[in-house]
């Protein structure tokens, strides 16, 4: 799943979320292995970000990929909303060019860049419902048939 990174200023251009989407179809089964963009690390802390960082996956032909748009250095305290605006700015343009990642959670990141005002907590959730919504048409496309 979701490669976390710390500090944000780490994270490379995109990492590989993994394979299972396309490993499950490969043994005749429809289904994927995770459970959106988040992994099991929880940080209590606080204060302002040295680095934002903006995530947004995407499923090519053999795996699923998660792209990381960070603000521009200099990466020190201070600035948090130049700093995520920067980095929505990035996100924005990315998912102009492939309009295959046009989904509910990228166009509230489209609003939000539209009017210049960007909530983290609320942009995680963003990037996980987009997650959701790009599996659940990968499966529907797949003509996957749900069962409990």
């Amino acid at each position: 799943g979701f490669e976390y990174h710390q500090p944000n200023a780490t994270y490379p251009r995109r990492t590989n979320f993994g394979d299972l989407l396309h490993t499950y179809q490969t043994l005749g089964f429809d289904g994927f292995g995770d459970f959106a963009i988040v992994r099991d690390y929880f940080s209590p802390g606080g204060g302002a970000a040295n680095c934002v960082a903006l995530h947004l996956t995407e499923i090519t032909q053999d795996t699923v990929i998660t792209h990381h748009f960070k603000s521009s250095p200099p990466h020190i305290s201070g600035d948090t909303v130049g700093k995520s605006l920067d980095a929505l700015r990035k996100l924005t343009q990315h998912a102009s060019e492939r309009m295959v990642v046009n989904t509910l959670g990228v166009q509230e990141f489209f609003k939000a860049y539209s009017n210049q005002k960007l909530s983290l907590a609320v942009a995680k959730r963003w990037g996980i419902l987009h997650h959701l919504e790009i599996i659940e048409r990968e499966l529907a496309n797949r003509r996957a048939e749900p069962f409990i």
